[in-house]
């Protein structure tokens, strides 16, 4: 005899059945009719969580094709042109057609795409004991700042050597440990701001330069210290990157009326001293995108994941990378798209499905749109 799929050999076999399901959804009935008003919201919220991040797959693994599609034709671009054949090197400035318009080779570049670990110790020497190699000569009457670009920068070299090379990681255990209060110490105003230089003993600095903000450099700290936090199992400090480093700079430093991240701001609300200040370049958008994405794979907070979809789409409406490497509005276009201050960023994996594995983008010096172009 076959019941609904079961089969069953005898009538009484078969009224088992029927009663031990009538029993289970008694009890069923009997445990939902017992719920508390608490119990009821925290089901209700179960479930809305679990749809919630069911939509996150899917909205996540839309960006990941888009970001995939873009990749391929950026690093397709920067592999065919920018490597020096005959010479060694990599060249920097190149036209629309991929043509080189000139051909220095700039030390930002080289070293981004050459090996750092035999440079490590120099650059340990110049941010700790002699800064005149950093080429950032200080000028006569000048006092000694702590400018977060240089800790965070060495940070963010730090565990690049230190994966996957335990005696990598031994030998810059207090490097690491000396960065992290280095950036700490621009956590300023109670924990209201972040300025982007203090004095080297973590105080406030006077003038414009103490009131001068980097939202873009903020976010790029903020996943320097969650990527640290996560591989020492550091909560406190997840908690402290993501909140300060994350989600402050980004609401500090987005433009409320125009959208997009001011280049500068000053934290007081004058307008800056850096002419440039309201320009909405590309690699601020971009290091907030990994920001963001690295805090919802560690945390899957449904905010970290709503803020990286704003950012998304504001970045993939400005600005489209497409063959030969970027498309921008007509009126801001250069006949050459790759100059002695863009180059290809390469960040770490991301090892968490189905999430962007690895971003390769290019920063330009030219705004994808400033808030006087949409006025």
């Amino acid at each position: 005899m076959c019941f609904r799929g079961l089969v069953v050999k005898s009538k009484p076999e078969l009224q088992q059945v029927l009663e031990k399901r009538r029993l289970d959804r008694t009890k069923k009935e009997e445990c939902e009719k017992d719920r508390t008003p608490l119990e009821e919201e925290l089901m209700r919220r179960a479930q809305k969580h679990e749809e919630s991040f069911s939509m996150a797959e899917e909205v996540l693994e839309s960006f990941r094709k888009k970001i995939c599609a873009e990749l391929d034709q950026v690093v397709a671009f920067w592999l065919k042109h920018s490597h020096d054949e005959d010479h060694g090197g990599f060249f920097t400035c190149l036209a629309k057609d991929g043509e080189v318009y000139d051909d220095l080779k700039y030390v930002w570049l080289q070293g981004r795409q050459d090996e750092a670990v035999r440079v490590m110790d120099q650059i340990v020497h110049w941010t700790q004991v002699d800064s005149s190699g950093l080429g950032r000569p200080e000028l006569p009457g000048a006092g000694p700042t702590n400018s977060m670009a240089v800790p965070m920068m060495l940070l963010c070299l730090v565990e690049q050597l230190v994966e996957d090379r335990p005696e990598m990681a031994k030998k810059y255990n207090e490097l690491g440990h000396w960065c992290i209060q280095q950036i700490l110490q621009h956590v300023q105003r109670d924990g209201n701001a972040i300025l982007e230089c203090v004095s080297t003993d973590g105080q406030e600095l006077p003038g414009c330069l103490g009131r001068h903000q980097n939202p873009g450099h903020a976010l790029e700290a903020g996943w320097f210290l969650l990527q640290y936090a996560t591989r020492h199992q550091d909560e406190k400090l997840k908690k402290l990157a993501i909140e300060k480093f994350m989600l402050l700079p980004l609401a500090s430093g987005w433009d409320q009326q125009h959208g997009g991240l001011f280049y500068f701001l000053d934290v007081e609300g004058h307008c800056p001293t850096q002419l440039e200040w309201n320009m909405k370049l590309w690699w601020p958008h971009c290091e907030a995108l990994i920001a963001f994405l690295m805090g919802y794979c560690e945390t899957k907070d449904p905010n970290l994941l709503e803020k990286f979809t704003q950012i998304f789409q504001y970045t993939f409406s400005h600005l489209e990378i497409s063959f030969p490497l970027v498309r921008l509005f007509s009126s801001i276009t250069p006949a050459s798209i790759a100059s002695p201050h863009s180059k290809p960023f390469l960040y770490p994996t991301l090892d968490h499905k189905p999430l962007i594995q690895v971003f390769i983008f290019t920063s330009l010096s030219v705004p994808l749109l400033s808030w006087t172009d949409q006025a």
